[in-house]
């Protein structure tokens, strides 16, 4: 609606409203992206990014409405269910794209169903020094690949394409630069 038009995704951009547990909801989102160039009404996806509720409901202050409460904070379950429905509406070799506070690393991995192998995680800092704040975690439907790990800054890029490994321009854990073109990550 207002916001896709605002950030300039209005005809590239589906709000759903669902709960990403239930097969109607899934269902809705095959039909409604069927529409766009490339896409099957009613078929699987290169890629889902997904950034599910994850905030400690224990931490800071709690919206008053139900609503933005439910959209920031988590359940234990919340990542595995944001995780299956992925893995329902992916192809095989598809990528989930997920972002969570670096806290939730563990929990993230943990939540992964078995066909959704992890291939990438990067962690974002605020700045240079400074602990990690956000995880993304890149994992690929059927995939085989070894995790890889960097770090960058807030600043850094992400590129993801379906067809070539998911690489990162920033810093690998051992802190050399890992420009995107030079990345390796087998596929």
């Amino acid at each position: 609606g207002r916001n896709a038009r605002a950030l300039g995704l209005a005809g590239r951009f589906v709000p759903i409203h669902g709960d990403a547990g239930e097969e109607g909801a899934l269902k809705a989102v095959r039909t409604a992206l069927g529409s766009f160039a490339g896409c099957e009404a009613g078929g699987l996806f290169d890629a889902v990014f997904c950034n599910p509720p994850w905030k400690d409901p224990r931490s800071g202050r709690l919206p008053r409405g139900s609503l933005r409460r439910e959209a920031l904070f988590a359940a234990p379950e919340t990542m595995g269910v944001f995780f299956s429905a992925a893995d329902r509406l992916l192809k095989a070799r598809g990528a989930l794209v997920a972002i969570a506070g670096s806290w939730r690393t563990a929990d993230m991995l943990a939540a992964l169903p078995v066909r959704l192998h992890p291939e990438r995680l990067h962690f974002f800092l605020p700045g240079p020094g400074a602990d990690a704040e956000l995880a993304v975690l890149i994992a690929r439907k059927n995939g085989r690949a070894r995790l890889r790990v960097s770090v960058g800054t807030l600043q850094a890029q992400l590129a993801l394409r379906p067809d070539e490994p998911a690489t990162f321009h920033g810093q690998a854990a051992e802190g050399k630069p890992v420009p995107a073109e030079e990345d390796g990550a087998p596929a």
